[in-house]
């Protein structure tokens, strides 16, 4: 299975969260508590105007604004 960035994907794939990287502790922390964590599978819903935040479906219910 190919690794990949969450700002990689298109709207519409999917994929499992593997680890998050290059984030301050407060942003992996925030991260963590809106169930991003290894091995949950999440669905890219799309990307604000601007690139920032972005939509993510999270184990196939919530709809989480990351950013």
């Amino acid at each position: 299975m190919n690794e990949v960035t969450l700002n990689t994907l298109t709207p519409g794939e999917r994929g499992t969260i593997a680890r998050i990287t290059n984030a301050a502790s407060n942003v992996r922390q925030r991260l963590l508590e809106m169930g991003l964590v290894k091995g949950t599978s999440i669905e890219l819903v799309r990307y604000a105007p601007m690139g920032d935040p972005i939509e993510v479906i999270v184990a196939g219910g919530a709809l989480l604004g990351v950013g």
